[in-house]
């Protein structure tokens, strides 16, 4: 984040200027194709929202950063547990902003890098990033003459002040006058214990949502009722978001609270049914498990009668199985 416009073709061009945007390195073929980290190749889906209005007239607000979250999880093949979040200045001080603003957002983003960010650090902001354990890197020149070097080392040192988080956050303030402390890093010219910025990203993933629907359920008629019995959670025991949908099956098998890990299921017919838990976790992210429902086919039993017997012959009933198919 950092850049300004309209949205044109026009003005998304400064997405390609003033050295070391990442959008500036693909069009130059500069861009590697993944990063290596773990023995694992990973690649970055980058977006880079173009802010209307100045920053120094109306910064873009928390809900409008996570609007943008939103909108890549719902159209990109969006990896939730590795959403990582970057600005250098004007964009920087957002990315503060963002992780500080709540314990739900923060805990959406699993690592953040704020170049020489413009935000006022705050010690209560920055206990909701030390509590929601943001792996964070601040960045920032020591004579940047823009945004004083300050606000960066306060956050940091705020975020590690006792209790401190895990992992501490970090800190670079090479000793340089000018305000563009991201050219470095975003080119992957800078390194720390052999690892480049986005490396570094990448070593860090938020816990994922576990969901189970549980065992699958068989009935037998006349019973027309099933329990199911989900459990799950988010990361680190957050709050959660339960929702059952049926996604096939016969007539009937309506659920009774959709909203609950134990729903009752009634109305149930020969057939089997398919139901999906899924569970949301407080930064948004989802998982979910499919159950299986299978109602055996009706079993009715006759009685036949041999009424030959009447005529004083003895004869013996004999019992007729009958099954029943929809």
């Amino acid at each position: 984040m950092g850049s300004t416009g309209n949205g044109s073709d026009a003005e998304l061009e400064n997405h390609f200027s003033g050295g070391g945007f990442i959008h500036e390195q693909q069009r130059a073929g500069q861009w590697p194709d993944s990063f290596l980290v773990n023995g694992t190749w990973n690649k970055f889906i980058v977006i880079t929202p173009q802010f209307i209005t100045p920053y120094w007239q109306r910064a873009p607000s928390s809900e409008e950063v996570n609007s943008v979250l939103d909108y890549m999880v719902q159209h990109y093949k969006i990896d939730t547990t590795r959403i990582y979040l970057l600005g250098n200045s004007s964009g920087g001080g957002p990315v503060w902003d963002y992780i500080s603003y709540n314990s739900r957002y923060a805990n959406r983003i699993a690592a953040a890098i704020p170049f020489c960010g413009t935000a006022f650090p705050t010690e209560e902001k920055a206990n909701i990033i030390k509590y929601a354990n943001v792996p964070v890197w601040g960045m920032h020149n020591q004579f940047d003459p823009g945004v004083p070097v300050k606000f960066t080392m306060d956050w940091v040192e705020w975020i590690n002040s006792n209790p401190a988080p895990n992992p501490l956050a970090k800190l670079y303030t090479p000793p340089d006058q000018g305000h563009g402390v991201w050219y470095m890093p975003l080119t992957r010219q800078f390194t720390e214990n052999g690892m480049n910025i986005y490396q570094w990203l990448l070593t860090h993933q938020r816990t994922a949502t576990k969901v189970f629907a549980g065992n699958d359920v068989q009935i037998t008629p006349p019973t027309s009722t099933a329990q199911l019995n989900g459990a799950g959670t988010g990361p680190n025991g957050t709050t959660s978001f339960y929702n059952w949908t049926k996604l096939s099956g016969p007539a009937g098998g309506n659920l009774s609270n959709t909203s609950s890990l134990n729903p009752t299921v009634s109305s149930l017919v020969p057939g089997t049914y398919t139901y999906r838990l899924t569970i949301t976790d407080n930064s948004g992210a989802s998982n979910s498990d499919n159950v299986v429902v299978h109602v055996n086919p009706i079993t009715v039993r006759i009685q036949a009668e041999n009424w030959a017997a009447m005529s004083g012959v003895q004869a013996v009933g004999t019992s007729l199985c009958a099954r029943l198919h929809p």
